[in-house]
């Protein structure tokens, strides 16, 4: 099938005479891409333009200045046949050419900005677009973009040049402050030679919070599997709690130990997967919480904040006491999973992204 091609300029047009016609029409040569066997490679094609003298104008029809719009429209180029004044109408493929005679000359010359600037990553290359071109706002976004990442930079490397400073120190002790430790992760024990020493379990959940949760966890307890595969086809609880309940063993002593830090978890990860709308009135927490149980998460994982019309005070689940939360999560499940976890369904179920 025959396919005729039509060219487009996108800063002028060409000179015609009073018919219509080119006065000095330009030559056009036509490359196409030495790959047969790739799909993607076959159909690539090149037009080149030489108007008067060694101007140049190129057009393609892949890569960055490749026309978004053939993917959308199809052209047809008319043929006419002036002895029989028929057309004839057959497929057409439109190029648009820009000018190449910039990047020619520079090239030429050896110009060293220009060979810098070829080795810019596409993002660098968008922001130099952006501040010789771009809106107003667009720049603000840029100039704001540039800033945070300047400061993630610096951040970075002091908190690098610390980590290198504290491993020069002699491998002694070093006591935090009480705030730095008390607000986000419970003490931690520097001298620990295994890991269940690090932390304990009565600093992450008190002996009497434990004491509430042995008197509520009994469904837990006594959950035959028919119940925890319900519960999971119902999405009831914790996919991660319904995975662990799934292999509780043990006396029942031991078993009811094990599915008291479960239901902690339940009430932790029910409390990160929270709305910050859903805060406005108050905690919704889960059915069946004990009272003394509430209480004490409100007072561990929340932080007071007074109304708009400074009425009354209201409490907030900010992003710090998210990652307090997530933290607790973490340490729970080292204990539960014999202090090698896999994070995965943790990390799905909690809504976190790798990085984070």
């Amino acid at each position: 099938m025959q396919l005729y091609h039509a060219a487009q300029f996108s800063h002028a047009k060409l000179k015609v005479t009073e018919d219509g016609s080119p006065s000095k029409p330009p030559t056009f040569t036509r490359y196409r891409s030495s790959e047969t066997k790739d799909p993607r490679k076959r159909n690539k094609q090149c037009l080149v333009a030489t108007a008067e003298g060694e101007m140049e104008y190129i057009g393609q029809n892949f890569g960055p200045t490749a026309s978004r719009s053939d993917s959308m429209c199809k052209y047809m180029v008319g043929v006419v046949d002036k002895t029989t004044n028929k057309i004839k109408v057959y497929d057409g493929q439109l190029f648009h050419l820009q000018p190449w005679i910039f990047l020619k000359e520079s090239l030429n010359e050896g110009d060293e900005d220009v060979t810098d600037k070829k080795d810019l990553s596409f993002a660098e290359k968008s922001d130099m677009l952006t501040e010789a071109f771009g809106s107003a706002r667009k720049q603000r976004a840029m100039e704001s973009r540039i800033r945070n990442k300047v400061a993630t930079d610096a951040l970075e490397h002091s908190l690098r040049k610390a980590m290198e400073e504290a491993g020069s120190q002699p491998n002694t002790p070093t006591k935090l402050p009480a705030q730095e430790t008390s607000d986000i992760i419970p003490a931690c024990n520097r001298n620990a030679t295994r890991p269940e020493e690090a932390y304990h379990m009565e600093d992450i959940i008190s002996p009497s919070i434990m004491l509430s949760l042995k008197g509520a966890c009994e469904f837990l307890t006594t959950a035959t599997q028919n119940q925890i595969a319900e519960w999971k086809t119902n999405e009831t609880y914790s996919p991660y709690v319904l995975s662990q309940l799934q292999v509780l063993t043990g006396t029942t002593e031991k078993r009811k130990e094990r599915a008291s830090q479960l239901l902690y978890m339940m009430y932790l990860i029910h409390m990160h997967c929270l709305k910050p709308f859903a805060c406005r009135k108050g905690i919704p927490f889960m059915k069946g919480t004990p009272d003394a149980v509430k209480k004490h998460l409100l007072n561990e994982f929340t932080v007071e904040a007074m109304s708009p019309d400074g009425k009354k005070t209201l409490r907030n689940l900010s992003s710090k006491m998210r990652d307090k939360l997530a933290l607790h999560m973490i340490l729970i499940a080292l204990y539960i999973d014999n202090f090698r976890v896999n994070l995965s369904l943790l990390q799905k179920e909690l809504h976190l992204g790798s990085t984070k």
